[in-house]
């Protein structure tokens, strides 16, 4: 069997864990794979609509020579309705993937408009089977097709490890990690910060690739912003004391996986994070971290945890036990490569 698997960017986070950390799992199988991005990486000035319309034709051969296309998170394609249709068509057996309630808009949680929300309907009806994150995404799926499974993002528990040891560090860290489209949920957590590390002992540790930083979050010496490195990612993660994951509470953000969770708890550390969507079931509540839903509340459950290092070694071990348990990769390997072989053997 061959896949070609159509992702935006070999670079995103959603291709990373959803498609890439798999492969090798597959190719043990056996099973023949290519990896297309579905936009042109570069084109000479000038010439992008003549580069793009290449591109695009090698990609839609691609899919007509492949036994199975995998969709994950149409970039380009939901935009171009000639293409969209083209690709369905030249090809019958279509996995269709997502983790993010891409129906809505990120910015304000409302639904897109029309035309989009058709081309979104259109791929949720003629694929043949559609893997969701989460049961939220699930749900909106079978608006359109019943064949859906829901397959959470996995975390590679074996490259995700704790540190063999933690110095003796009277400063307490805490972290956040994330892309730069998720940095305004950190940014409502402003007075929260300001208030915390007006105390003594306290830094902050922001990893993202930021293009523009608010000054609250830049003048003071105890904040530390480092850019985001796929090869420093996990050692970046194991500075991090304690996790947090702060979001607006509204229908787009319902549709989250809760993934920045599951790194910091493969790392071994504790959570804190708002209790919206999968956060409410992957954060058991005084066991791997606390959900917490104001600003005093984040304020004084991160006291807590910054005053008592045992507290957070007892969480933060608790949540590397749930990752194992309940998130790793492992658990979830062989049920999503048998979903791909199953689709992959039908007839067409």
């Amino acid at each position: 069997m061959k896949i070609a698997f159509l992702v935006i960017s070999p670079h995103m986070p959603s291709t990373r864990f959803r498609v890439l950390q798999y492969l090798p799992m597959l190719a043990e199988r056996r099973v023949k794979f290519k990896v297309i991005a579905i936009e042109p990486s570069r084109c000479v000035p000038g010439m992008k609509k003549l580069c793009q319309f290449g591109h695009y034709l090698r990609v839609l051969v691609t899919a007509w020579r492949y036994d199975l296309v995998f969709l994950q998170k149409p970039g380009f394609i939901i935009n171009r309705w000639f293409y969209l249709k083209l690709l369905f068509r030249l090809q019958k057996k279509v996995i269709f993937d997502f983790d993010d309630a891409i129906f809505l808009d990120y910015k304000t949680g409302l639904a897109r408009d029309e035309a989009w929300l058709k081309k979104m309907a259109f791929i949720l009806t003629h694929s043949s089977m559609v893997i969701a994150g989460n049961p939220y995404l699930s749900k909106f799926s079978k608006k359109y097709n019943q064949r859906v499974e829901i397959i959470p993002t996995p975390i590679d528990c074996e490259a995700y490890r704790p540190r063999h040891y933690r110095p003796a560090d009277p400063i307490v860290t805490v972290g956040w990690m994330g892309t730069e489209s998720n940095l305004p949920y950190l940014f409502t957590l402003i007075p929260v910060i300001q208030s915390l590390l007006a105390e003594d002992g306290i830094r902050f540790l922001i990893v993202t690739s930021p293009t523009a930083k608010p000054m609250a979050l830049t003048c003071d010496e105890k904040i530390v912003w480092k850019t985001w490195q796929a090869e420093t990612e996990i050692e970046d993660l194991r500075l991090f004391d304690i996790g947090i994951m702060p979001l607006l509470d509204n229908d787009y953000t319902r549709g989250k996986c809760g993934f920045k969770l599951l790194q910091y708890m493969a790392v071994g550390i504790p959570v804190l994070a708002s209790p919206v969507g999968m956060n409410r079931e992957i954060v058991q509540e005084r066991i791997n971290g606390f959900l917490v839903a104001d600003h005093d509340e984040w304020l004084d459950k991160l006291r807590a945890l910054c005053a008592d290092e045992n507290l957070r070694n007892r969480m933060g071990k608790a949540g590397r036990e749930i990752a194992i348990k309940k998130y790793s990769l492992g658990n979830f390997s062989g049920p999503w490569i048998s979903l791909l072989q199953k689709v992959g053997a039908r007839e067409k």
